[in-house]
């Protein structure tokens, strides 16, 4: 079975041009760049997919809650254990997690896994090539952002990771609530444990 084929292809260019247009906006009208992102993001299923996939039942509801809140449970234990700092949940304001939800997670979740995961077919190879363009995507907004290229911009694709499980909680649920849930909880959790976040 071939690796790179007319569809791959056809989605890589989306992703690039959805990713050069982002970065066009920030230098254009960087005020707007992150709702002209979100709109970008939420179009893209419509535009060249099939929509995207909204339903959900309570089983995968409370399988996603489930997952998420033993992943992060582990992540906030370990920081506390390993740094020794306390979480700092001072840095949250309501803006900030307004907008992790409405203008990030929701969008992020909707083109990544509701448009190139499932045009992919929404399997264990999709979710793996998926996260590799989730963590390349961030590595290149956030170096973008933060107008630097040090470690912290680098670090940014370990996002790779927590992008694994929003695949298998799309995967499993069919749904993008489980994985925009995930993905709202564990910015939060990042910020709160000194993280850094582009937008506040």
């Amino acid at each position: 079975m071939r690796i790179f084929n007319k569809k791959l292809a056809r989605l890589l260019i989306i992703y690039f041009g959805v990713i050069a247009l982002i970065y066009l906006f920030l230098l254009l009208l960087p005020q707007y760049v992150l709702t002209m992102a979100a709109i970008i993001f939420l179009a893209i299923p419509y535009i060249f997919g099939k929509g995207l996939r909204l339903g959900i039942n309570q089983k995968n509801l409370v399988f996603s809650l489930l997952v998420t809140l033993v992943l992060i449970g582990i992540y906030l234990s370990s920081f506390t254990l390993v740094s020794g700092r306390n979480i700092n949940y001072s840095v949250l304001s309501f803006a900030l997690i307004f907008n992790h939800l409405v203008a990030i997670s929701l969008p992020e979740e909707a083109f990544f896994r509701g448009f190139l995961q499932e045009e992919l077919g929404n399997d264990i190879k999709s979710i793996f090539m998926v996260s590799v363009l989730f963590a390349l995507g961030h590595m290149i907004t956030i170096c973008a952002f933060s107008g630097h290229f040090g470690l912290h911009c680098i670090s940014a694709f370990l996002t790779f990771l927590p992008s694994l499980v929003m695949g298998f909680l799309y995967y499993k649920t069919k749904s993008i609530w489980g994985s925009v849930i995930f993905h709202f909880l564990a910015n939060i959790a990042y910020i709160s444990t000194g993280g850094y976040s582009v937008f506040y």
